[in-house]
């Protein structure tokens, strides 16, 4: 069974990896230097990146904390991306304005225009 199949099924470790990815890139970071800084090994972090692997919430919060971010915006930052893939449940949208009512002042503090527009 393939996620693409059924298009309610939650894309979420795809989404979070294609969202470190382009925070990691955004900022410069090596998989490398990353992979040191959240305690993983390169390896682990490229299958998270790809959205091969889920993570567990300590390794969820090392990354927010290597990017300088709240963990609350990183998710909201993987859930826009997920939103664009496929339709939230009306229950996840309602959760998803509450994400971005928060979210998106705490980005403004934290990442300039360039990089909003590239994640």
């Amino acid at each position: 069974m393939k996620n693409d199949d059924y298009p309610n099924v939650s894309q979420m470790p795809i989404c979070l990896g294609q969202t470190i990815k382009a925070l990691r890139l955004t900022k410069g970071i090596t998989q490398k230097e990353f992979a040191k800084k959240t305690e993983m090994s390169q390896g682990f972090l490229s299958l998270i990146e790809k959205g091969e692997r889920s993570i567990s919430i300590d390794l969820f919060r090392k990354m927010a904390v290597a990017f300088d971010l709240s963990m609350i915006v990183l998710l909201y930052l993987a859930l826009k991306r997920e939103k664009k893939l496929r339709e939230f449940t009306s229950q996840e949208e309602a959760e998803f304005e509450v994400f971005e009512k928060f979210s998106i002042p705490l980005l403004k503090e934290k990442l300039n225009l360039d990089e909003l527009l590239f994640i």
